[in-house]
């Protein structure tokens, strides 16, 4: 059985500033285990980059209590058992231009192992294979500013898996790219899972959310449903409830099915099923 790398019970967080307190999380109870590709979905403002931040060990808990990698983390935490914890999560923020901290790609990817103090032979091993991971190995050379949005984000991403974190948390990591930036992102989350890496999706894309293993609703600061991307998408009364739309592929289907169209994608990945759906109506058109 897969250790559990994170694990809340009812665990609440509020900021605090000039005297206001804004409550954000409820009681959120959850746990996630190692390997397995978790999807945080939620409209903005349910607390999703929230509680990514208490993942981060960015944020604490107000109350309640949570567990990463076996570690209660309390008061009692010392400052070096908290930088080790963080050690092992790293997180792909949503603004890639915010996360460039050399002109150079290989510089950039180089920089979060030489802060660790890792040995300069084995940082050139790290981001050739960072680099070959996300495809951007031939870019090591360019200049960061010259790349595209998705470019930038595969580099970010790069500079984490050379840190060699067991957790990726990405934080609307596709919010600000294009239809294509979006697509190149989500080709290497998905590399990233078939790896074994524990992966934590935070999005409000359903079409991005359809490829996790696992997906975990947040409304209002509260977990509002967890289970299997098919479980989910066919709750559409939690959907309504919680303000979010069906995935384009399960609208399609709806429409068919209205109109007689039965197509059976149970059990199959995102790609499979949008192919079955296709080639159904392509068959559909020449009868």
């Amino acid at each position: 059985m897969a250790n559990t790398v994170i694990k809340t019970e009812n665990l609440n967080f509020q900021y605090e500033s000039d005297d206001k307190i804004k409550p954000v999380l409820f009681d959120v109870s959850l746990d996630i285990k190692e390997g397995s590709f978790v999807c945080i979905l939620g409209r903005n403002g349910s607390g999703k980059s929230t509680l990514a931040k208490v993942f981060s060990l960015v944020n604490k808990p107000t109350s309640g209590t949570i567990e990463l990698f076996g570690q209660k983390i309390d008061e009692n935490i010392t400052e070096d058992q908290a930088y080790e914890i963080r050690k092992k999560i790293g997180m792909v923020f949503q603004n890639p231009d915010n996360q460039m901290v050399a002109t150079i790609v290989e510089e950039d990817v180089a920089f979060g192992p030489e802060n660790l103090g890792i040995e300069p032979q084995e940082i050139r091993r790290r981001v050739d294979e960072a680099l070959g991971i996300v495809g951007m190995k031939e870019f090591s050379r360019h200049s960061s500013s010259q790349l595209s949005g998705g470019q930038k984000q595969r580099v970010a991403i790069a500079g984490i898996i050379a840190i060699s974190p067991d957790v990726i948390i990405f934080d609307e990591s596709t919010a600000m790219l294009d239809p294509i930036g979006r697509s190149e992102v989500m080709q290497t989350i998905l590399k990233l899972a078939k790896m074994g890496k524990t992966i934590i999706l935070i999005t409000h894309h359903m079409d991005e959310a359809v490829h996790a293993d696992r997906i975990i609703v947040l409304s209002k600061g509260r977990v509002a449903s967890d289970g299997t991307p098919q479980e989910i998408f066919s709750d559409e009364k939690m959907l309504e409830d919680t303000g979010l739309a069906l995935p384009q592929s399960k609208t399609i289907l709806n429409m068919l099915k209205e109109k007689g169209i039965e197509i059976n994608t149970d059990g199959l990945d995102p790609l499979s099923a949008a192919q079955n759906i296709s080639d159904a109506l392509k068959k559909r058109s020449r009868i």
